[in-house]
């Protein structure tokens, strides 16, 4: 017989467990932010050539600097948050010489809750199709002010998702010329279309915090030392882990990949438009030329839907962590999906795509895979009459 007393303490044990587990998790992010700005400091204090004061003007501007890092469009935040957050404006100088995170905290909390309605706020919208024969307006006033309540923040969501559709819908200049009859027609076939590409822009945006490595609380503390860093000066940037190891990338002779290229087709869908050989999805063996890229899913994270953001937004998904395990949810080019799991891996970027690679593909057998992009000859510095790919296939 079940002792459902013993049963409701377990649970309640269980949920405690994870309650307490998450709230370290969240301070060990913030604490880490905290340092890091200490850091900053005392480095720009040191090697800057002319470092600021960290007193109360320099905390305005951080102040400042991270509500536009967080909430350039004003949608997001309404009045009341930034009176509630505005307390602290002259405060965060103090925080950072003594490590606090009551701000960071704050900020944090409201942020997140914030674009959680506002992603499902989005939803709600785009259900309905936007009627623009309505005689609809933005004010600037309205543009460039924080939005009073959260009826005033669905209201200026509804408005710039309803102008960014119809930035879509106005991109091909034939609508113009047509008369208004065909135009209606014409704007009636391709709202739903735009109507969704708007959609998955703003939500993309929301995704790229909800869904980021180390969760709200890292993203929110990396934009705070940013903000921090640039205060100095424009010159002045922080790096987190992730954009610190693109950099140097960048510089070096080897990127972290997933190993495939893409190109965008007229609907935002992406494509694989080659496969890097002996990258890890080289490796798959299940990703190829054509495939569709329907969604990505990180660690621990919720699928982020990129089947119609094009090119930015993909890299933008891609470039989220380095480390972590990705999901990839593809579409073949008869219609079937396949899921498929890869970890990025340091590989080579050549420039020349003539060069000859070889690669060996450890399975049940050991296969040898010589790529040959194109045949080709130095003339100018072949004197032996060796120098070509015939050449560089034999070594290999």
């Amino acid at each position: 017989m079940l002792n459902h007393t013993n049963f409701l303490k377990k649970l309640l044990f269980i949920l405690y467990f994870f309650f307490l587990s998450n709230i370290l998790v969240n301070a060990q992010q913030l604490n880490t932010a905290v340092k890091n700005a200490y850091i900053i400091t005392r480095m720009a204090e040191k090697f800057h050539v002319q470092p600021r004061p960290l007193n109360d003007t320099f905390s305005s501007n951080i102040f400042t600097q991270l509500l536009k890092q967080l909430d350039e469009d004003k949608i997001f935040f309404t009045t009341e948050d930034i009176k509630a957050l505005s307390k602290f404006k002259f405060d965060i100088d103090d925080e950072i010489k003594n490590k606090q995170s009551t701000f960071l905290s704050a900020i944090t909390k409201i942020y997140g809750d914030r674009i959680s309605k506002a992603d499902t706020m989005i939803d709600n919208i785009c259900k309905t199709p936007f009627n623009f024969s309505l005689p609809e307006k933005i004010t600037a006033a309205e543009d460039t002010l924080w939005p009073a309540d959260e009826k005033a923040m669905r209201i200026k969501l509804y408005k710039s998702l309803k102008s960014d559709a119809l930035d879509i819908i106005t991109e091909d200049d034939k609508v113009i010329t047509l008369n208004v009859l065909q135009q209606k027609k014409y704007v009636d076939s391709i709202e739903p279309f735009a109507r969704r590409k708007a959609q998955q822009s703003f939500k993309h945006s929301i995704n790229i915090v909800l869904q980021s490595t180390g969760g709200i609380q890292q993203y929110i503390g990396d934009e705070y030392c940013k903000a921090i860093a640039v205060c100095y000066d424009p010159h002045s940037e922080y790096f987190p882990l992730t954009e610190k190891e693109d950099f140097e990338s960048e510089l070096g002779q080897q990127q972290m990949v997933f190993g495939f290229r893409c190109k965008e087709d007229d609907d935002g869908s992406v494509k694989i438009e080659s496969i890097m050989p002996g990258s890890p999805a080289f490796k798959s063996g299940q990703m190829n030329k054509g495939d569709k890229i329907l969604s990505i899913q990180w660690e621990d994270k919720q699928p982020i839907d990129v089947s119609s953001g094009g090119l930015k937004q993909l890299y933008e998904v891609l470039a989220m962590s380095n480390h972590d395990k990705a999901t990839f949810k593809i579409k073949k080019p008869d219609g079937a999906e396949r899921t498929v799991i890869l970890l990025k891996e340091k590989m080579e970027e050549d420039d020349d795509q003539n060069k000859v690679k070889s690669f060996l593909l450890k399975g049940s057998k050991t296969i040898g895979f010589i790529s040959l992009p194109s045949f080709y000859q130095d003339w100018d510095n072949d004197r032996s009459g060796v120098n070509g790919c015939g050449n560089d296939v034999a070594k290999e």
